[in-house]
């Protein structure tokens, strides 16, 4: 099982901070490597501050949230900045605007939403938006400030345009247990808007908890009915959007979690795809291969070196390969440049497991390659028992 991320939850409200270690217990038995708990005012912000240097799973985020911005006092800035610069505090927020319930006045919290944009790039630190009935203005506070900062807009409520105009600005989107309520259409169809790597998952626990369990008091344990309800939105699997989720979070607030070694094999649905090459015939303008990491469904692709036959098949019997339905040669280049390995790893899985491989390709010819093709398929590997090839030259990253 991968590990996973609760990105937002409040674990110092009421009967969660009454059971805490109960409840870190149980967030741990569920797979979370790590949970931000998030504070909202002045007294609260600097509980979580203490409450993360004791707790090994917590980070820290601290803010003003909207419904309290008619009471923030000009001192509570600078002590604020201070308690963000803490150890373990990832980010600020959460600032926003909430015009569903206005419990302070709209001028109040347009003013300390934007003095929050302001922290964020001062401290260059992640910001945690809440957006509920304010879409405009939010936007607005944003495009007004400048520079744009990084951060999420977090339990998102909005419409597939707002996700959008969030995403345009460079911010992750992240769904809570409201994308599993039946009258949530709305969402679901923003969170199909958000590209995986944008896409974080949350429970705003205590608040939110997602079917089955609606109606209970929420807590970081339940955000794994989130990820399945997710996977089984986009068609993956609950351990590709767990580690899909675990990395974005990962990157945009600067957790230390551990990553693997080079990766060789990574699974997706029920395929087991082999990392071949990031050696590439084609020079595309939108591709990171010579600049950015290369990630697919959550897994980092680059490779300090080419792996050899018995490297591969090495990562693939510790990689579970017999649970799989198939063997897919891909990686983040040209898998056919290495057509000698490919043939030789496509024998052994054949005579060792049995199983289905296939050959994804960006359908070009290596340029020592030519005698290798007729009507579209490289017989050389075809007669090692690969499927005909799956031609991905139209994908600007590769995938099932």
């Amino acid at each position: 099982m991968e590990l996973a991320v609760d990105s937002h939850a409040h674990v110092s409200y009421g009967r969660l901070a009454d059971d805490l270690p109960g409840v870190l217990d149980r967030a741990r038995e569920a797979g979370l490597e790590a949970v931000i708990t998030v504070g909202t005012e002045p007294v609260e912000n600097r509980q979580v501050v203490e409450l993360v240097q004791r707790e090994k799973l917590l980070y820290a985020a601290v803010g003003f949230h909207p419904h309290i911005a008619g009471q923030v006092k000009a001192v509570d800035w600078p002590m604020l900045a201070d308690l963000a610069k803490q150890p373990k505090v990832v980010a600020v927020g959460e600032f926003g605007l909430d015009y569903h319930y206005e419990h302070s006045p709209r001028p109040a919290q347009q003013a300390v939403l934007a003095g929050g944009i302001r922290l964020a790039l001062d401290l260059d630190l992640p910001l945690v938006i809440h957006s509920r009935e304010a879409e405009a203005d939010t936007l607005a506070a944003l495009d007004a400030a400048g520079a744009m900062p990084r951060g999420v807009f977090h339990c998102f409520t909005g419409a597939p345009d707002y996700a959008r105009e969030a995403l345009a600005r460079g911010f992750y989107v992240s769904f809570s247990g409201i994308v599993t309520f039946p009258n949530s259409e709305n969402v679901r169809q923003a969170a199909r808007a958000v590209p995986l790597e944008r896409l974080l998952v949350e429970t705003d626990s205590p608040y939110c908890a997602p079917v089955p369990l609606r109606g209970k008091v929420n807590e970081p344990a339940y955000v794994v009915h989130v990820i399945r309800f997710l996977a089984n939105l986009y068609g993956l699997s609950e351990d590709d959007v767990r580690r899909i989720t675990r990395r974005n979070a990962a990157n945009l607030f600067g957790l230390p979690l551990k990553s693997g070694g080079q990766c060789l094999v990574y699974p997706i649905r029920r395929s087991l795809y082999v990392n071949v090459t990031n050696a590439c015939s084609n020079r595309c303008v939108f591709c990171p291969r010579s600049t950015g990491e290369l990630i697919v469904k959550g897994h980092n692709l680059r490779l300090a070196a080419e792996p050899s036959a018995a490297e591969i098949l090495a990562a693939l019997d510790q990689g579970g390969a017999p649970q799989y339905e198939e063997i897919v040669f891909c990686g983040f280049g040209e898998p056919t440049l290495r057509l000698e390995v490919i043939k030789e790893v496509a024998r052994a899985v054949k005579a060792r497991w049995g199983l289905r491989t296939r050959l994804n390709t960006n359908g070009q010819v290596p340029a020592d390659g030519s005698e290798r093709l007729r009507g579209g398929v490289r017989l050389s590997a075809a007669s090692e028992g690969l499927h005909p090839l799956s031609p991905r030259h139209r994908r600007r990253r590769p995938g099932p």
